[in-house]
């Protein structure tokens, strides 16, 4: 019997042995994006250039992360296994391999020879960039960037062609093991293209345009203001909008939407636009420079606060200032005009600076009707930008104090300042009690409600901490 159930290990350890060497593991690659940077007809073919981006989990051992390109058509099937690096037979029909060397480390680097330089042509790209997304150890994912992957795909540009990468990673020093792979990741380059642009006139705006290659199509979009100046967009850039799901029309018209505000302090950023197609596992990417010139303060916060019935104090911070004279501090109280109380006059040293500065004003004010600031920033020149609008109540006013700006709106876009920033919830409906948009436990003193079609809403607004509710009429023109 004993020597029955050795034999019968013996054969478990081999049959396993056996499939652990048929099959790599799989590698955590998720995440996958692409921006176009430019497609040129030539000779037949399509010369595309490219920005592919995923993230990956950290493995300390690993030498070498390899991903392999083809057309849909002519991917490998049977499906490649990976339980040895893909040789020449492998990779009969690739377009073309990108190397990356060192991938656990800082600053890897892109290699320019895979295995034996006959097997696949290493693809040329301008290069690399890696950076952190989360998690810690062996559970760190990085997100990797390969900058201007030059790629020939048969065909014309105005083709959907649809690519598929393998990606996998070796603990070789000479690449020549597979320990892990993620088979079969599925990505079209050019549909939608996603385009759009930055008008400079004050208040900032900027449009996003989507358009379909081939069927009509829908999606989500989300945008995202470029902080960290990388060329890559990275976890370090925060979302400042996402849309509702939007329908893209079939070839031969697009989908642009309204123009959006860019508010501080991203007015100097240029912008990332990341399109998610419904049931697509890769998302598309464009980057909307911002040509803009430099606006002359970049104003992170602006914020009232009541201190007793005879005064309101006033706070605002500011990230860089460039020939800023100073700020007119503007009060309207009631349906009145702003009036200008005081001139706060810059604190950096011929009104330039790259670092923090904070301001306050207290305002003598005693009214019982609830009171809107502004700031006017004045530059040396004289030129003036208006910050937005805080509001404050008054000795009489009771409850939540709520603006509602512009209204009616003829853009679709209604801003909503509160006079303080605890929790709250926003239901809109429609005139026939159809609910359009909810958004729950928003902690800020100011929040914009985007892409409201022409017609009468209603804003309902509850707060958390007192349980009262308001009511509110909105129009779009």
């Amino acid at each position: 019997m004993r020597k029955v159930l050795l034999a019968c290990l013996t054969i478990a350890l081999i049959f396993t042995s056996s499939l652990q060497k048929a099959m790599a593991q799989a590698c955590d690659v998720t995440n996958i994006t692409i921006k176009l940077n430019s497609a040129t007809n030539s000779g037949g073919n399509c010369q595309l250039n490219i920005d592919l981006s995923w993230d990956q989990r950290n493995n300390g051992g690993n030498k070498f992360t390899t991903v392999h390109i083809w057309t849909e058509a002519n991917y490998p099937n049977p499906q490649l296994t990976y339980a040895h690096p893909p040789n020449a037979t492998d990779l009969a029909n690739v377009l073309g391999t990108i190397l990356v060397v060192n991938p656990t480390l800082a600053t890897p680097t892109l290699g320019t020879q895979y295995q034996n330089a006959t097997l696949s042509p290493i693809l040329s790209a301008t290069g690399i960039t890696k950076t952190y997304v989360s998690g810690t150890g062996i559970n760190t994912i990085n997100r990797f960037t390969i900058k201007g992957i030059a790629l020939t795909i048969p065909g014309a540009c105005n083709n959907v062609t649809k690519l598929i990468a393998d990606v996998w990673s070796s603990n070789s020093n000479s690449n020549n093991g597979t320990q892990c792979v993620s088979p079969k990741n599925p990505f079209i380059v050019n549909d939608p293209l996603v385009s759009g642009k930055i008008l400079c006139p004050l208040p900032r705006t900027y449009t996003v345009n989507i358009a379909s290659q081939s069927l009509a199509q829908t999606a989500i979009f989300t945008v995202y203001a470029d902080n960290a100046v990388l060329g890559v967009l990275d976890a370090t850039d925060p979302v400042i909008f996402t849309s509702v799901l939007v329908n893209i029309p079939a070839v031969g018209t697009s989908f642009t939407s309204p123009a959006l505000p860019l508010l501080s302090p991203n007015e100097n950023a240029s912008l990332w636009v990341r399109v998610q197609v419904t049931g697509q596992p890769f998302s598309i990417t464009q980057l909307l420079s911002n040509t803009c010139p430099v606006l002359p303060v970049e104003l992170t916060s602006f914020d009232a606060t009541r201190l007793n019935t005879s005064s309101v104090k006033l706070k605002w911070q500011t990230v860089s200032e460039h020939n800023n004279k100073g700020f007119e501090v503007q009060r309207k109280t009631g349906s009145g005009d702003f009036e200008t109380i005081t001139f706060i006059s810059s604190s950096a040293k011929d009104g330039n600076s790259n670092s923090l500065r904070n301001y306050e004003y207290t305002d003598n004010n005693s009214a019982d009707n609830n009171t809107q600031y502004r700031l006017a920033q004045t530059d040396l020149d004289g030129r003036k930008s208006f910050s937005k609008v805080v509001i404050v109540k008054g000795n009489t006013s009771s409850g939540l104090a709520v603006l509602i700006y512009p209204n009616p709106s003829l853009d679709g876009n209604v801003n909503i300042s509160f006079n303080d920033a605890s929790g709250k919830d926003i239901q809109v409906t429609d005139g026939s009690g159809r609910q359009i948009q909810t958004v729950r436990s928003i902690s800020v003193n100011q929040y914009t409600l985007h892409n409201l079609k022409t017609g009468l809403y209603f804003l309902n607004i509850k707060h958390h901490s007192t349980g009262e509710t308001i009511t509110r009429k909105i129009m779009v023109k």
